[in-house]
């Protein structure tokens, strides 16, 4: 079992039905490869089957991958990059595509939903992006005139059903909030046979390019796990850490993102809810099993550069308390989120390669934009997808949109890499790592990251992230050890979490 999920399991992972899919244990061949069984993985490998192509999922993990399932499943119009943004920087044409392909998404999932049959507790409920305070009124009503513009039936109103004051907010009709765990493993029942395939604990190490495309994987996360081979036609990357030979890691941002859920007795109405904070919250009601559960998330941070993570969720949790009253956590979790330097997901062909596709960079829009991933990604010549991989597409340049925020996410890289073994280290012993804590150590001159058990058994390795070569920083919060450049994670024995790194940590002897 993996650790990173051993104390903070989603609401959806702990009231999913169940699904469990065999590890690859020989090698195969088929017609597209699919790396990542998330959102965009699964969409896109159910489309192609109804297409009869032989399709294999590859996961890393279980169904759902590392985020799918740590996301709080709002299926919305609403993008968080915002469309006065996105015209400014895009053009209206540019805007009016976003508001086109996202409403397109959540059709998408409304369709499987029903075709499928999938027990989901798919809903269609309004959205409101709102704001307590009186100063931000200008900049919502421009966003609202913006959304208006690119084609959404938007309205501006002064009333929004929360149990407390706000000052405005621009309403959107017709979204959508889902099950994520349960609609996941709907697709994954719908993809299994025919030759298709979806494989769970199956790591993939390396892809090769040629006459076929060969997949390297390990069956297993451990070092030294058995390895196959997976050939292929084409390869689809569905995975939210690119392979760093592709250079996209370059123009991308991992942030974590926290959750809390709680029993709510009824005040909220079904609707999705999203502030103008900086980060902001984002606010739903779930139904599960005869119970509304209030579902509230925010506090983002770049991974790998919160001293304290844990504190993320004190945050939020004293969030809900000053705004919907007192009531117990029942559930809290975080999951990975991607930012693209210039606001908007790469969706498309890896630049240079023929064979090889991506879907990548949702920022908060997970969901949708891994759904409408999927969609290209799998019907490249389905009607105005042409005009929508341009768009989106990973080899796009986008300066006016992108140059300052390129420069200020990557300057992380240079700063760790050097700032990070010349920093004092955490510890000079390793007496002073308590237990359930972590911490970096230097011992005769080299420096470890060293866990402690809750037993008192000591895990020690190098902190040298394999990816390339940054240093880890412990995550309280977690249990877990996170790159602050490139935003890998590995667990407290050093296995890996989430790439972009293709390996774990070297372990080292005490």
């Amino acid at each position: 079992m993996l650790s990173a999920e051993l104390e903070h399991r989603s609401l959806w992972q702990e009231t999913a039905s169940g699904v469990s899919c065999p590890r690859l244990e020989r090698g195969l061949h088929v017609d597209v490869a699919i790396v990542g069984g998330g959102i965009t993985g699964l969409t896109a490998a159910l489309l192609l089957k109804r297409t009869g192509l032989r399709v294999a999922v590859l996961e890393a993990h279980t169904v759902g991958g590392e985020n799918s399932l740590r996301t709080t499943a709002h299926l919305t119009e609403a993008v968080d990059a915002r469309y006065a943004t996105i015209e400014k920087d895009f053009g209206p044409t540019a805007a009016k595509e976003v508001a086109y392909s996202s409403h397109a998404a959540i059709t998408r999932i409304r369709a499987f939903v029903r075709e499928l049959k999938i027990d989901c507790v798919y809903r269609t409920v309004p959205g409101f992006l709102y704001t307590e305070r009186e100063d931000d009124l200008r900049a919502l009503h421009l966003e609202y005139e913006a959304a208006a513009r690119a084609g959404i039936h938007v309205d501006m109103v002064r009333e929004v059903p929360l149990p407390f004051r706000c000052a405005a907010a621009v309403r959107f009709p017709d979204q959508a909030q889902v099950h994520a765990g349960r609609y996941l493993e709907g697709l994954a029942h719908a993809i299994s046979g025919d030759g298709c395939h979806v494989f769970e604990r199956t790591l993939v190490r390396d892809v090769d390019e040629g006459e076929p495309c060969t997949v390297h994987v390990a069956t297993g996360l451990d070092e030294g796990a058995p390895e196959q081979r997976v050939t292929c036609d084409r390869v689809i990357f569905a995975t939210s850490a690119p392979p760093t030979r592709f250079a996209l890691h370059t123009k991308l941002a991992h942030y974590r993102s926290y959750a809390i859920a709680r029993v709510e007795s009824g005040d909220v109405p079904l609707a999705l809810f999203w502030d103008m904070d900086d980060p902001y919250h984002y606010t739903r009601i779930a139904e599960i099993f005869g119970k509304r559960y209030l579902v509230i998330g925010g506090e983002d941070h770049k991974t790998g550069q919160k001293g304290d993570a844990e504190d993320c969720w004190t945050r939020l949790e004293e969030y809900a308390r000053v705004r919907f009253g007192v009531a117990p956590v029942t559930h809290r979790w975080s999951g990975q989120i991607l930012e693209p330097v210039d606001g908007l997901p790469y969706i498309g062909k890896i630049p240079g390669k023929e064979k090889l596709s991506i879907g990548v960079g949702y920022s908060g829009n997970g969901m949708t934009f891994g759904t409408l991933a999927g969609m290209l990604l799998a019907e490249p010549d389905a009607p105005r997808a042409r005009e929508l991989l341009q768009l989106y597409a990973p080899s796009r340049v986008k300066p006016v949109a992108s140059a300052k925020d390129f420069v200020a996410e990557n300057v992380d890289f240079p700063a760790h890499f050097v700032g990070d073994r010349l920093r004092a280290p955490d510890a000079r012993s390793v007496e002073e790592v308590e237990r359930g804590e972590g911490k970096i150590v230097k011992l005769g001159g080299e420096r470890l990251a060293v866990y402690r058990d809750d037993a008192g058994a000591l895990h020690a390795f190098s902190p040298v992230c394999p990816h390339l070569g940054c240093h880890v920083a412990f995550n309280n919060a977690e249990r877990s050890w996170d790159c602050p450049c490139h935003g890998s994670r590995f667990d407290t024995e050093g296995r890996l979490l989430h790439g972009p790194a293709a390996r774990g940590l070297t372990a080292k002897k005490i």
